[in-house]
């Protein structure tokens, strides 16, 4: 994967950049766009369902419906207009204020017959009646055209007054936007709140502003039959006609008088199934009008400028968070947004495309915090599998990996055992090989080297020049790290032997010092650079043990604090006590010899090397150089007995003091 993507992945303008890009460009287009008409449908439906149902008293429906065409024996195509005065009479004897006609009454073709006269007779003495007329437009090879029939004159000249009885229908069947009617000639409902003297119908001038209906409840007017009116049936208690505005309509029919009947799709729609008649929604028109409560939709630049704020706000804001903390900010992000969309409707009659916050730029933002998230972890992952690759073992890297963790700058103190390893002499064979050869030389030992450790499921934590510092017990927890770490020392001890034979003419000696002790552990650096290291002074006292190595001509030391969880499972001897630089403690040292199968070979020259150092810290040096004398007849080259007796050499020259109890003091060396 390229550096620089790598790179840009933590940098929080790139994630949360592309986040608000991708939410602010979908929502625009949504907007503007036809295909994101559904989305906007929804955001001015959606509320109406949360609102307090409302009911309109003041306003009454009276349906020319299918049980009135059957009891008054009638045919929606020729329906006798004597009925219709039959119908003003009875509604003027109620006392209503205005009657609205939602049926056409528009074809002169035929006589004037003495049920027309009556009709129109009835219409003049009741004064306060609105009839519909139609209008048609039509776009033919370019050319448009308007007709508009209004009632015939013999009606029109005796009524209060006509509109056209039209109904702004959406792509799915909704009435949203309210029809004003056009410029000449003004809606039904309109007309019909000029008469009842509504305070909008005095400025003319905003007749043709948009305006949005407002649906009080399901059913939010009182309703009656044609046909129960005309009966002089009673009516429910809780209908009253007195002082109110009745409109006459089709109910659910096939078809009814003087026009094709019309249905439309409401909020409820969807929930009911019940398809609204023209009737209702003229009624609801008339009730916005007079009651002033019509819906506004917010200004396009104004929402254009919410949505950018919200694709930035969203795509950038959720990119920054992890995906359980997103997915909470979002779902409340949503309800935050789909209540103020619903208190905006309910008390400010405001509407706006909110559904396209909600339904896409949430998601999207939310979708967008998911993938980068998992492309960060992922990259995360990959940069942490490689640098643990060059400290632990494969199936290490494997279970640290559930660890995202220890990605994150800190450490933890904690008690670890460590190995510090060196190659003895290698200034002298570093001269002595040219750079290639050493690189080569190099490699070959690390790999075999950091096999030994991996194979204990060591850590590498660093690789200083020929020099190998590793630990145990971190980050995995290891309850027998100590004898791992020793494990270690010995079969890296034996893998240079054999690896040396194999390979090179050089001899690789490597000296191996060993110690258990509390460190500061972690990721000593920062979230792009990873450096799982330990320091403390456990580590210095590791490092000392192994340049004792040197002194001692030995290969393993460690600290009785390691040494004593591997007693029967690896051979050691004492080696002795000493003060190290910087160190006020004495420290007990031993020799780490080999496997338990070594245990019966060394046996006779550990136990008389025991005794020597037992006779040196007793100051009987006589006896003590004895018994190094004889360790070095049963093994020539012991390091720890030539080192005792020159201590031995020298105390004879300058004794110890009084206080001494057999402690090496390297302080001074």
């Amino acid at each position: 994967m390229d550096a620089g993507f790598k790179k840009r992945l933590h940098q929080p303008w790139f994630g949360g950049g592309v986040g608000a890009l991708l939410a602010t460009l979908t929502g625009l287009a949504l907007f503007w766009f036809p295909f994101g008409k559904g989305l906007r449908d929804w955001s001015f439906d959606l509320p109406f369902l949360f609102r307090p149902e409302a009911k309109i008293n003041d306003v009454v429906i009276i349906y020319l419906d299918e049980k009135s065409y059957r009891q008054l024996n009638q045919d929606p195509a020729s329906f006798d207009r004597g009925l219709h005065a039959q119908l003003v009479n009875r509604l003027k004897q109620a006392g209503v204020k205005l009657i609205v006609f939602d049926i056409l009454f528009i074809d002169d073709s035929g006589p004037i017959t003495a049920a027309d006269q009556e009709f129109a007779r009835a219409i003049q003495n009741q004064g306060r009646v609105v009839l519909g007329a139609q209008f048609y437009q039509d776009t033919h090879l370019g050319y448009n055209s308007a007709t508009v029939w209004p009632p015939i004159d013999l009606f029109r000249n005796v009524a209060a007054g006509w509109g056209l009885a039209l109904v702004n229908r959406d792509t799915d069947f909704a009435a949203r936007i309210q029809y004003p009617g056009t410029g000449q000639v003004p809606s039904l409902a309109w007309k019909a709140a000029e008469i009842s003297g509504a305070e909008v119908t005095q400025r003319p001038e905003t007749r043709l502003r948009e305006r949005w209906l407002n649906y009080y409840s399901s059913a939010p007017f009182p309703a009656i039959s044609y046909c129960d009116v005309i009966s002089g049936k009673q009516l429910p208690a809780d209908i009253s006609l007195k002082d109110k505005v009745v409109f006459v309509g089709s109910g659910e029919v096939a078809g009814y008088s003087g026009q094709e009947k019309e249905q439309f799709r409401s909020p409820w729609t969807w929930l009911t199934g019940y398809f609204p008649c023209g009737v209702e929604i003229h009624a609801l028109t008339f009730a916005n009008l007079v009651r002033q409560d019509w819906m506004t939709r917010l200004p396009d630049g104004l929402q254009t400028m919410l949505f950018i704020f919200a694709g930035i706000l969203l795509g950038y804001g959720l990119s920054c968070y992890r995906p359980v903390a997103a997915t909470g900010l979002a779902a409340a992000a949503a309800v935050i947004v789909t209540t103020l969309a619903i208190i905006m409707a309910d008390r400010f009659h405001v509407w706006m495309s909110w559904m396209i916050i909600v339904a896409i730029q949430i998601p999207i933002g939310l979708s967008w915090a998911y993938l980068f998230s998992s492309v960060k972890s992922y990259v995360q992952t990959q940069v942490l599998e490689t640098s643990l690759a060059l400290y632990l073992s494969p199936e290490s890297v494997k279970q640290i990996l559930r660890q995202p963790d220890l990605l994150k700058p800190g450490a933890e103190l904690k008690t670890v055992s460590i190995l510090f390893s060196d190659i003895a002499g290698f200034s002298k064979i570093s001269e002595r090989m040219i750079t290639e050869d050493l690189v080569k030389l190099m490699n070959a030992y690390y790999e075999t080297a950091i096999g030994c450790v991996h194979e204990t499921r060591g850590t590498v934590m660093n690789l200083i020049g020929d020099a190998i510092f590793a630990i145990w017990n971190a980050p995995q927890e290891q309850p027998d790290h100590q004898y791992r770490a020793c494990k270690a020392a010995i079969l890296l001890n034996r893998a240079l032997i054999r690896f040396e034979e194999a390979s090179w003419h050089l001899p690789l000696y490597t000296r191996v010092g060993l110690h258990t002790g509390a460190v500061c552990v972690g990721n000593i650096g920062s979230s792009t650079h990873f450096d799982y290291t330990a320091i403390g002074e456990s580590v210095n006292l590791a490092s000392r043990l192994e340049g004792l190595n040197k002194q001692l001509g030995t290969n393993i030391l460690a600290t009785r604090e390691i040494q004593k969880s591997s007693e029967g499972k690896i051979v050691s001897r004492l080696a002795g006590y000493f003060k190290f630089k910087g160190f006020n403690q004495v420290v007990e040292v031993h020799e780490m010899v080999g496997l338990p199968e070594e245990e019966q070979a060394t046996a006779e020259w550990r136990k008389t090397f025991i005794t020597g150092l037992s006779r040196f810290m007793h100051k009987e040096f006589d006896e003590a150089r004895a018994a190094f004398t004889k360790v070095l007849e049963l093994r020539p080259n012991d390091g720890p007995s030539k080192f005792y007796l020159e201590q031995i050499r020298q105390f004879a020259i300058h004794p110890p003091n009084a206080e001494w109890m057999g402690e090496i003091d390297l302080t001074e060396k």
